[in-house]
């Protein structure tokens, strides 16, 4: 057997899926135990815990990408970049988890307010759901490269909560009847 077909093999996307939930459970636990007082905690235990958290995130984003593709029957993309393997999904996927992020009744009014918000320079958090699931992963591409080198720019910030909300929906998405 060669090592492509061994690979194929051994890559099963129920399972990948289920290491893409428990990164994501473990982020989680980790974000709620960081939430203790800040005298209760010093300052490097605090940075650990919001670099693992926001790294973890990311990783179990591109295990929950990489095991869509493996569901349609390919072999997952060498990549850490988001954007590229959500590209790199079928049609039908994209379109899917995109309608799962953004119901399309939703679409044409997020779109003039996200337009109006544009125009009148507003850049609130609370927009953030606003944005389309391509737009998400356009922005948080290359979280799992980049935020492993946080100290490269100490006033860097871990904006995660868009990306936490799309990776809970694209791993409930999964387990829901095509």
């Amino acid at each position: 057997m060669t090592d492509t077909a061994k690979n194929k093999k051994l890559l099963n996307p129920d399972f990948m899926m289920d290491h893409a939930r428990a990164l994501l459970r473990v982020a989680h636990e980790m974000g709620r135990g960081n939430s203790s007082p800040a005298s209760d905690r010093d300052f490097f235990s605090s940075y650990g815990h919001t670099i693992a958290v926001s790294i973890l995130w990311s990783l179990a984003m591109e295990v929950a990408l990489k095991a869509w593709r493996c569901r349609e029957g390919k072999a997952p993309v060498r990549s850490h970049d988001l954007f590229r393997l959500f590209c790199g999904l079928e049609p039908a996927t994209q379109k899917r988890l995109e309608e799962a992020v953004q119901p399309p009744h939703q679409r044409e009014v997020l779109e003039l307010l996200r337009i109006s918000a544009l125009l009148e320079g507003t850049t609130d958090p609370g927009m953030a759901d606003l944005y389309g699931l391509r737009d998400i992963l356009r922005t948080y591409r290359k979280t799992f490269e980049e935020w492993r080198y946080r100290y490269e720019d100490p006033w860097g910030v871990f904006a995660t909560a868009r990306l936490t909300k799309v990776l809970t929906i694209i791993i409930d998405e999964y387990s829901k009847p095509a």
